[in-house]
């Protein structure tokens, strides 16, 4: 039996972490749907074949980068023939994880340096890596200070909020240390670092 007409393709919901929910209208005659997707500097393929006529979602989870456009149409098909396509949709997978805020260190006697902070309210969030460092340089034309930070620890959980330096002992003699906190996501892909923070030992 023929196919009369197009289908219509629409995006159930996005802002997701790699997974995007789309919906269509279901086709009289169709046995299934084909699913046509493309990205920034790639074709269109055919990534899904629904194969039960009255299905009229997917939630596609195949190879989605964080925060990346991508575009979609469907078509309908049988026995005789397949639909000419869709319209085509775009929709949005969630981008990495923001730094976490208000960010403090302080010394805690002989035990070392507590970082602490605000934890992000996503549940998303797989953790966050904790770095450490000291100046690097500074500028006397311009009296600024440039950090460099390196990798010290991964704390895990979204709702994760401090961390203990115990390499560190806060009675050592004057020197100052910087701590700075990146988020990941449950793919373990990082976001943007947070602005450094410093603590002084004791004199």
């Amino acid at each position: 039996m023929a196919l009369l007409g197009t289908p219509v393709l629409g995006v159930a919901q996005d802002d997701q972490l790699r997974q995007i929910n789309l919906v269509w209208r279901a086709m009289a005659n169709a046995e299934g749907y084909h699913l046509y997707r493309k990205s920034q500097g790639t074709d269109w393929h055919k990534f899904a074949t629904i194969t039960i006529a009255d299905q009229c979602h997917y939630t596609d989870t195949a190879n989605l980068d964080d925060g990346q456009i991508y575009h979609y149409y469907l078509t309908a098909y049988n026995s005789a023939e397949e639909t000419e396509p869709s319209q085509q949709v775009s929709a949005k997978t969630k981008g990495p994880p923001h730094c976490p805020q208000e960010i403090s260190v302080f010394r805690q006697s002989n035990k070392g340096i507590k970082i602490t902070w605000t934890p992000l309210n996503d549940p998303d969030v797989g953790g966050y890596v904790i770095y450490r460092g000291s100046i690097a340089d500074q500028s006397e034309h311009l009296g600024v200070q440039s950090v460099s930070v390196q990798e010290i620890a991964q704390v895990k959980g979204w709702q994760s909020h401090s961390y203990i330096d115990q390499e560190i002992s806060s009675s050592e003699p004057d020197r100052e240390y910087y701590y700075a906190i990146k988020s990941f996501n449950l793919f373990n892909a990082r976001g943007v670092l947070s602005e450094a923070v410093r603590v002084k030992t004791a004199p």
